[in-house]
Order: C-alpha cells, then structure tokens, then sequence
C-alpha cells in the first residue's frame, strides 16, 4: 500500500513554477537525484534530502514521464504504420515498446532514442534503394530481349533466302506473336 505523503513536505509545497523547474530538471534534463538537491540548495536556500527528491518525482514526475512515453511510443507506432512495407506488426509493436521502455527509463540515454530513429529511417531508406536496384534490374533485363528481339528479326529481314510469308512468320516468332 502505497504510504500516504507527509503534510508538511517541502518539495510538495514549492510554487508551480519551482515545481515545474523541479520536474524539468528531472524529466527533460535526466539529472540525478543528489545534483537535484544540490542544486535547490545553491539555487534556493532549499535543503532537502534525495529521498525526498526521489519522493517527489515518484509522485509528480512519473506519471508525466509515463504519459509522454507513452505518446512517444503511439506516434512512433503510427509512423511505422505508415509505411507497412518497411516492418511487419510485431517489429512495430517491438520497436514502439522499445522506445517507450527507452523514453520511461529514469536513466534513460536519450542518444538510445536517436539511434533507434535513426536505424528506423535507415532500414527504410535501405528497402527502398533495394526496390530501385530491383527495378533498374527489371528494366535491364526487358532492355536486353528487346535488344536481341531485334537483333534476331533484324537477322531474319536480311535473309534472302526467305519468301516475304517466311520472313513474316519468323518475326511473329522472334516477337512472340502468333
């Protein structure tokens, strides 16, 4: 059971904008406790202790920290759909969950997050030049048996010892027609 927080707690009692400093300084900025309790002593005359610090994000910090993973990793799985080429339904699911563990994390690397952004955007990047080299290829390969098709009626237009119905006939075969 959950302990019920002490009336005269400090941290709880700071103005909004100390507290939103606080949750700034612990949330946006990852710092740790002790430079937390440091820095409100050189900062506001505020002695405290990192239980306390540690107290206060508990209550206040993390179900902010929680709700933005969470939209992180909603937005994150909403780009991948987007692009259901690139990755089936359980990388996405992975990768989402992944990001959240990553951005949910107190001492989350935010250099993580990059990364997997950018290993995302690579892999996409990296099936798409894949289907390019796949099509230059296809358009190669028709280019080749058109060319010889036309080598080949070229040869059998030249042939004098063909009748005009011969000749004929053997172009509907070199070209596929019948």
């Amino acid at each position: 059971m959950p302990r019920k927080p002490r009336a005269d707690a400090k941290l709880r009692s700071l103005p909004p904008e100390r507290k939103d400093t606080l949750r700034q300084w612990l949330v946006d900025e990852n710092i740790s406790y002790e430079e937390v309790v440091k820095r409100m002593g050189e900062l506001w005359n505020l002695k405290s202790s990192v239980g306390a610090v540690s107290d206060f994000f508990a209550k206040e910090c993390f179900s902010l920290r929680f709700r933005e993973a969470s939209k992180l990793a909603e937005d994150l799985s909403a780009t991948l759909k987007e692009s259901p080429q690139v990755f089936d339904e359980a990388t996405n699911k992975a990768i989402s969950q992944k990001a959240f563990e990553l951005a949910v994390a107190k001492d989350a690397n935010v250099g993580e997050l990059v990364q997997l952004a950018k290993i995302i955007g690579d892999t996409a990047r990296l099936k798409l030049k894949a289907q390019e080299v796949e099509l230059d290829l296809r358009r190669i390969s028709i280019l080749e048996k058109r060319e010889a098709q036309a080598e080949a009626a070229e040869t059998v237009a030249r042939n004098p010892a063909l009748t005009p119905q011969e000749r004929e006939q053997k172009i509907k075969e070199v070209f596929g027609i019948q």
